[in-house]
């Protein structure tokens, strides 16, 4: 199945603030209760500007619990995914997308 790219799919959670040739940043903002159906990223660096948690769900239906805290770096490959916020707080990170 062909699964769309997270600013297609939640355009209103997902807010480009920057791109060229190599990579694309965004500026990722999930309200409680908030839900990005199903969608794409490539390999990317996001740097969290406001803690909470999170729900993964893949393609396959494993899902993952991930609590994030303010001024967390993460390391994120290519990958297929839900989004839910399941805290009570508003869950912000500034992603970097590497296109190559």
């Amino acid at each position: 199945m062909n699964y769309q790219d997270a600013v297609a799919v939640a355009p209103e959670l997902h807010e480009v603030i920057f791109e060229n040739d190599e990579v694309r940043m965004l500026k990722v903002t999930v309200v409680p209760g908030a839900i990005a159906e199903t969608h794409t990223h490539p390999r990317n660096i996001n740097y969290v500007t406001g803690a909470g948690k999170l729900r993964f769900t893949s393609p396959e239906g494993q899902v993952r619990e991930v609590e994030l805290f303010e001024g967390q770096v993460i390391n994120g490959q290519a990958t297929v995914h839900q989004v839910e916020n399941i805290g009570d707080t508003t869950v912000q990170t500034i992603q970097t997308e590497f296109k190559q």
